[in-house]
C-alpha cells in the first residue's frame, strides 16, 4: 500500500496574486466610523435594507463604547450594520413592535398595513 502523500502548495501563485487585490478594503477609523452614525441616526428612524417599515433608532455597543444605530424592536436581519444595510428616514415610525415600545403615543407614526384582513367568527 502506498502512503498518501499531503498535498503541496505552491507558496506564490499568479492566481492567489490575482485573488488578493479582490479581498483589500480601505482601512476605516472605527471611531470616525461610529461617530458619523451617531450623527447620522440621531434624532430620526431607519429602514432595513429595502424593507419599506420605519423602526425608531436603539443604540448598540460596538467595540468597546462605540455605539451604533440598531432597530429599538430588536428586529434582526441578515447583514452587519456597518455594511449600509440601514438607511436614516425621517418619515414616522410604522413598525408594530416600535409602536407598541410607545403606547398612546399617537405622534411617532401611523402604524404598519395589515398583511391581510381576519374575518371576525360568527
Amino acid at each position: 500500500m502506498i502512503a498518501p502523500r499531503p498535498l503541496s502548495l505552491p507558496v506564490k501563485s499568479s492566481v492567489g496574486h490575482a485573488l488578493a487585490g479582490l479581498f483589500t478594503q480601505p482601512r476605516v477609523d472605527p471611531e470616525d466610523f461610529a461617530r458619523a452614525q451617531v450623527g447620522q441616526f440621531t434624532g430620526r428612524r431607519l429602514r432595513i435594507g429595502r424593507s419599506g417599515v420605519v423602526h425608531d433608532v436603539g443604540w448598540r455597543a460596538w467595540l468597546g463604547d462605540l455605539l451604533l444605530p440598531v432597530p429599538a424592536c430588536h428586529q434582526g436581519w441578515s447583514g452587519v450594520a456597518v455594511a449600509g444595510d440601514l438607511t436614516a428616514v425621517n418619515g414616522p415610525v410604522t413598525c408594530r413592535k416600535c409602536l407598541a415600545r410607545h403606547p398612546g403615543d399617537s405622534g411617532i407614526g401611523g402604524g404598519q398595513e395589515a398583511l391581510f384582513t381576519v374575518e371576525p367568527r360568527s
